[in-house]
């Protein structure tokens, strides 16, 4: 693997450059180091794609073993982005040692530049526990990169057409889960039924959620899941990891190492970061979201298609209206559908504006689809 070092990297992991004389832009990479809130973040763009891949909080061990960091980064995001596993064993299995060269010319380091702006702002909006950044690197590949009118690249697809020549088959994985996912109430029924990806990490399953039931993200939320070993056992009905079934999880994830200090006596806790649907998922869990109004979601998995019509993110059906934002959980929702279905009540149009401040919507499975 040639990377193509700025000057301030090159200061950083304290490595002299060589000189290549062949060109082979399948394993060249262009890379850089910048300081984010105090720490070091390492930008790297790959050259006949411009697909990036970012790291944060990079200590001494890891800049001593940075080729191994920048492989374990590459198979987790390229794993993120569906690519098959056999296909990035392939690229890491011929990618060979890591080379440090200097950059190659001013277009290169402005691009590189570019790029590195770009996933700052992503960071911190997406930004997660661990080395690698999954999420942000993702979400700034779908970015276009150039003049959109005439020279310019989508990073991600660019990524799928190189590695489908460079390993000679389709590299995306279309294995697909069905769920539904139920909120957990006495008297309404809302519910969706959706199609997702198994490549997705939970991360990207909780983006799913939000959009589907028109959430924006403004509260903590986490996963219970339910094993083989899940414990029927009624005395804890109270647990937000308690199914109407009758039993307790067995794992709850949750989204950031803060939430590991608080504990949990009876169920297992660990990061969501980086876990996919296809290795931790169960047939029943449940995803809780805010935990003041404690929207609980009950999700069933129906069925795996391996080969789906259509594939990719998609919400096949539903039922019912989802609540706003901090309308006060179960109660406080039927308190404002009641309202919002008399317009001759006296706190209608109150209730009519907030709705709109909180961008409360119908079910619009069209719009939905869109959105995801």
């Amino acid at each position: 693997m040639k990377l193509q070092c700025t000057k301030k990297l090159l200061d950083q992991l304290k490595m002299k450059p060589v000189k290549m004389e062949t060109e082979n832009e399948v394993y060249s990479w262009h890379a850089n180091v910048v300081t984010v809130d105090r720490r070091k973040m390492l930008v790297l763009v790959h050259d006949s794609t411009q697909y990036k891949i970012a790291f944060y909080g990079l200590k001494a061990k890891d800049w001593k073993n940075v080729n191994a960091v920048i492989r374990e980064g590459v198979a987790k995001v390229w794993a993120a982005e569906g690519i098959k596993a056999s296909v990035i064993e392939k690229y890491l299995a011929q990618m060979g040692e890591l080379v440090l060269t200097k950059t190659k010319d001013q277009k290169m380091i402005a691009r590189l530049n570019y790029a590195v702006r770009n996933l700052e702002w992503y960071f911190h909006r997406y930004r997660e526990d661990g080395l690698v950044q999954i999420t942000a690197s993702t979400q700034v590949n779908k970015r276009i990169v150039g003049d959109w009118r005439k020279d310019h690249i989508w990073p991600k697809k660019a990524l799928v057409a190189f590695l489908t020549e460079f390993a000679g088959e389709a590299v995306v994985e279309t294995a697909a889960v069905i769920m539904k996912i139920q909120l957990d109430f006495e008297n309404l029924s809302v519910w969706r039924r959706v199609q997702v990806p198994l490549y997705l990490t939970f991360k990207d399953f909780h983006r799913v959620i939000q959009t589907v039931f028109g959430w924006k993200s403004y509260h903590l939320h986490s996963y219970y899941l339910f094993g083989e070993l899940a414990k029927k056992d009624d005395s804890l009905e109270n647990h937000p990891g308690y199914h109407p079934r009758g039993m307790l999880a067995t794992l709850c994830l949750v989204e950031s190492e803060e939430d590991l200090e608080y504990g949990d006596p009876y169920v297992r806790m660990e990061l969501e970061s980086g876990r996919q649907l296809r290795d931790w998922m169960t047939d029943q869990m449940i995803y809780v979201y805010d935990f003041g109004d404690n929207w609980i979601h009950l999700i069933d998995v129906e069925k795996i298609v391996h080969d789906p019509e259509t594939p990719g993110i998609l919400c096949l059906e539903g039922e019912g209206d989802a609540p706003p934002e901090d309308v006060g959980g179960e109660y406080g929702f039927e308190d404002f559908l009641e309202v919002m279905a008399d317009e001759s009540h006296p706190s209608h149009a109150r209730y009519k504006e907030w709705s709109q401040s909180q961008y409360y919507q119908k079910f619009d499975r069209a719009h939905m689809n869109r959105v995801l």
